[in-house]
């Protein structure tokens, strides 16, 4: 199993509520959301 290190993002929160209405839409909470998109982002490298 690959261990999993946490990481601190600052955002402002217009890009917040942009990134709460995306994963709203797809059915996920917040955290779920932009763990899936940086993990898609770093496999399609």
């Amino acid at each position: 199993m690959i261990p999993k290190k946490r990481k601190e993002i600052i955002l402002d929160e217009e890009t917040l509520a942009i990134l709460q209405y995306k994963a709203e839409s797809e059915g996920r909470n917040l955290k779920n959301y932009m763990e899936n998109v940086l993990k898609e982002n770093a496999y399609a490298f």
